[in-house]
């Protein structure tokens, strides 16, 4: 997949740890220390203040915390239309999102023998 900013694509490998990783902790000690050792790496390594690179999770454009990570998401079908290579964006919009998803699983539905349910969660 590509990804069309060098922001994005740290905020892309940032979020890959955090899904791959941080949702399987079960201590909340275990969770705070991931969540610190990626902003010291990101900052030690990339020369990138995380607050700068995930500012848009923030209302203000304040403190990057956790819980603001848990709404980092990308994807690759944001655009139905896009040609391959699909572009691996950082969705922005997640009622788009929402209505593009829906809108897809219906038409899956209206031709699929075994219809199915999707739930998105973040």
């Amino acid at each position: 997949a590509v990804v069309s900013t060098q922001s994005g694509h740290y905020g892309r490998g940032v979020h890959e740890v955090f899904r791959v990783f941080y949702d399987r902790l079960v201590a909340d000690s275990d969770r705070n220390w991931l969540f610190s050792f990626s902003k010291e790496t990101t900052q030690k390594c990339l020369q990138r203040d995380y607050d700068s690179l995930f500012s848009s999770l923030t209302k203000d454009g304040g403190e990057v915390v956790e819980d603001n990570l848990r709404s980092l998401m990308f994807c690759d079908f944001s655009n139905p239309k896009a040609e391959f290579p699909k572009p691996y964006l950082e969705v922005t919009n997640i009622e788009k999102l929402r209505i593009l998803v829906e809108s897809q699983l219906e038409e899956f539905n209206n031709m699929s023998k075994k219809p199915m349910d999707l739930v998105m969660f973040r």
